[in-house]
């Protein structure tokens, strides 16, 4: 009898464990992560009534998503730190705006700034490692 319940509870933790590791929400395919180091490849912003326009990433550019909620970016010797939030797979709010995920994967990251209130163009980032 003890072995039977012995199994019983064995089996119920495997269960458990099972449905809960469902509940992680989103993830990309591969697992990859927004935070870390990225160095920017290109900014493609287009703004209305005008032309877009696109930066390429110079040496030393980059944008750093740190663990504690905060992301560092120098890009074109402007540098900035600002508070973040991964809100689900898919978007991040970055200084308060909504920022959409476009790709994500090890070596590349993707993401589209729409326009907003104090911000009339869209920006879309090109960051890789």
């Amino acid at each position: 009898m003890k072995h039977v319940r012995m199994l019983v509870l064995a089996i119920a933790v495997i269960f458990f464990a099972a449905s809960c590791s469902k509940d992680k929400g989103d993830k990309p395919a591969d697992n990859a992560s927004i935070k870390g180091r990225w160095n920017v490849s290109s900014i493609l912003t287009i703004e209305p009534d005008a032309e877009p326009y696109t930066y390429t990433g110079q040496n030393g550019d980059f944008v750093e998503f740190k663990e504690d909620g905060t992301m560092s970016s120098s890009v074109d010797g402007y540098e900035q730190t600002v508070d973040y939030e991964i809100i689900d797979a898919t978007h991040v709010k970055v200084d308060g705006s909504v920022t959409e995920v476009k790709e994500l994967t090890n070596s590349k990251l993707v993401m589209l700034d729409p326009a907003h209130e104090g911000q009339p163009e869209d920006i879309t980032y090109t960051l890789t490692k």
